[in-house]
C-alpha cells in the first residue's frame, strides 16, 4: 500500500480532517478529571495560585490548569489533565498545540495522568514530567493515528 504524501491529504479538507472528536462520556471523564486534579492541588498547595483555566468551559488552551508557585519566585507550572476510567489505557490523545507548548515550556509543562473512578479514594494522579527530556531518552512515545476519510 503506497501512502505517499499524497493519498495521505486531500487539500480540500484539510482543515477539519484531524478534529477531535470524543463522546459525551469521555468529556464527562475528562472534566472529572481536571476537577480532581483541581482540588488535589488546592489540598496540597494550599497558598500558591492555582486556576482551573476550563472551569466554566472548554477554553481551547494547550493546558487545563495554570500554577503559580508564590514560594518558588512565582514558577508558572502548565498542567495538561489526561484521564481515563481504565486502568489499563497508557495512551491517550496529544494535541498539536499541546506538543508545541511542551517543546516550548519544557521545564515546566506537566500532564497528569489520572486513572478516574466513581470512587475517589481508587483514583489515582501519575505526573508526568520533563517530557521533552523522557522522549529524548525514549522513555515516552509519541505515535500517530491516521483517520480514515470514511470515519469523518
Amino acid at each position: 500500500m503506497d501512502l505517499s504524501m499524497s493519498s495521505l491529504i486531500d487539500e480540500s479538507s484539510t482543515t477539519n480532517s484531524f478534529r477531535s472528536v470524543g463522546t459525551q462520556a469521555d468529556l464527562i471523564t475528562g472534566r472529572q478529571g481536571e476537577e480532581f486534579v483541581f482540588r488535589y492541588l488546592k489540598w496540597k498547595y494550599p497558598n500558591e495560585d492555582i486556576k482551573w483555566i476550563n472551569q466554566q468551559e472548554e477554553s481551547g488552551r494547550p493546558y487545563d490548569i495554570h500554577m503559580i508557585i508564590k514560594s518558588e519566585n512565582n514558577r508558572e507550572e502548565f498542567i495538561e489533565v489526561k484521564t481515563t476510567r481504565s486502568y489499563d489505557q497508557n495512551t491517550f490523545s496529544v494535541s498539536i498545540g499541546e506538543v508545541e507548548y511542551l517543546l516550548e515550556h519544557p521545564s515546566n509543562y506537566y500532564i497528569y495522568r489520572v486513572y478516574y473512578a466513581d470512587k475517589i479514594d481508587s483514583s489515582t494522579i501519575t505526573v508526568i514530567n520533563r517530557i521533552k527530556k523522557n522522549l529524548q531518552q525514549k522513555n515516552l512515545k509519541l505515535s500517530m493515528t491516521f483517520e480514515s476519510k470514511l470515519n469523518n
